[in-house]
């Protein structure tokens, strides 16, 4: 079997706490910017993200925090956009309400 591949680049989706002219929720965008890999093992396969710093509009301190879901989305219907399965960091994830995401903390290298 072949690395996976990838039919859309990943998206980043943004959320404001207290910007009520869009209840919170900032309009995603595409990140074409991050850097994807995959690869089949014989249990499954494993997948790695390099995500700039810019993409998530963070400096990277240590002692900072953020919060962050990553999901994996599957769709093997090409001619449809479709969720047909997702596995998600967050098992109680919802897609606009980041209270059900998990938190991210930096920690300073020894």
């Amino acid at each position: 079997m072949g690395p996976f591949y990838f039919l859309y680049s990943p998206r980043a989706v943004y959320w404001n706490l207290g910007d009520e002219r869009t209840s919170g929720l900032q309009a995603s965008r595409r990140a074409d910017e991050v850097i994807l890999a995959s690869w089949w093992m014989a249990d499954g396969y494993g997948m790695e993200a390099a995500i700039p710093w810019t993409t998530l509009n963070y400096s990277g301190v240590p002692g900072g925090s953020f919060g962050v879901a990553a999901s994996v989305s599957d769709n093997d219907d090409p001619q449809s956009d479709a969720q047909q399965c997702m596995i998600s960091s967050s098992p109680e994830r919802q897609y606009p309400n980041p209270t059900t995401w998990g938190m991210l903390f930096l920690m300073a290298l020894p």
